[in-house]
């Protein structure tokens, strides 16, 4: 159903058989409500678009918004202020929107000016590159107390990935190989390993995203299997030690990296980049990566060396 909309509100993300009609969705939303889960719309395409294009899917979108609404959803994830807006204009007062990772905002007065034009805003998917920006995590807890706080713990891209939102806007189609960069592609991707929760949790954050990283357009559009997730919520749990660094990278980052499964997960993370420094520099990273900071460099080379020789 979202091609209807040209990926100008919603990112295709593959065909699923079972679902053609928008009947065939809300049996599943009210499913899932019914035994207790909460259910967002995505509509968080970062594409813009211009009056024109909105011309050309405006009754399809007005019917979408009175559907959703229908079977009980309040909130729709966005990305584009373009779809904010045209939210709250068709219904004003009917939906809680949610920033999406995809809107990119970096600063808190990007913050304070999106939710002055657009109250209903009430929770915040915090963009990747500010994973490991403590002290900028802490501001935006400290002045939106009211919006609860989400990060993504398994992030696609890198950090310093120039195409993020073209990757992000067309994920099937964008070309840019920021996975082809080197093994220090792993260690600058900003994720956040199960060791590290508690941190976030220190500073008030204690809602996290884990994303399906599986480009198949198949498994994508009908996805089963929460393998990953479990394995990683189980590493929360019990901890390291009785894993190896083979569990971490084939039963969690789901890498198809060939590694020799005598080697400890507890060895492995005395090499990888410690959260620790990020909590006293992770600030810095914008401006000093690459310049007069090395440190995930560094790392990458000791992870590398400890897994290969």
């Amino acid at each position: 159903m979202a091609d209807k909309f040209n990926g100008w509100v919603q990112i295709m993300r593959g065909k699923n058989s079972s679902v053609t009609k928008y009947d065939d969705f809300g049996k599943f939303v009210k499913y899932a409500m019914k035994n207790g889960f909460k259910f967002s719309y995505l509509m968080n395409s970062p594409k813009p678009f211009s009056e024109k294009d909105f011309k050309t899917f405006k009754n399809e979108f007005i019917r979408l918004l009175d559907y959703i609404y229908e079977i009980g959803i309040r909130d729709i994830k966005v990305s584009n202020p373009q779809v904010a807006n045209l939210i709250n204009e068709y219904m004003p007062n009917g939906f809680n929107l949610q920033v999406s990772t995809a809107f990119e905002l970096y600063m808190i007065g990007q913050y304070n000016n999106l939710f002055k034009h657009y109250p209903n805003f009430n929770f915040i998917d915090i963009t990747q590159g500010q994973n490991h920006n403590f002290k900028f995590l802490k501001s935006l807890r400290s002045a939106f107390p009211d919006k609860k706080l989400e990060l993504m713990v398994n992030e696609g891209c890198r950090k310093d990935c120039p195409a993020r939102v073209p990757h992000i806007a067309e994920p099937l189609f964008c070309t840019y190989p920021c996975d082809l960069l080197g093994f220090h592609n792993f260690v600058k991707k900003g994720n956040i390993y199960p060791w590290d929760l508690e941190y976030y949790s220190a500073i008030g954050i204690n809602n996290f995203k884990w994303v399906v990283r599986d480009n198949s357009e198949s498994i994508r559009s009908n996805y089963t299997d929460i393998t990953y997730l479990e394995n990683y919520l189980v590493c929360v749990d019990k901890g390291t030690d009785e894993y190896s660094a083979e569990f971490l990278f084939a039963q969690i980052l789901a890498s198809k990296m060939q590694l020799n499964k005598e080697l400890a997960l507890s060895e492995l993370i005395q090499y990888l980049p410690d959260i620790k420094h990020f909590i006293a520099h992770g600030h810095e990273c914008a401006v000093k990566c690459g310049v007069e900071c090395n440190y995930c460099e560094l790392c990458a080379k000791r992870t590398q060396n400890f897994l290969f020789g």
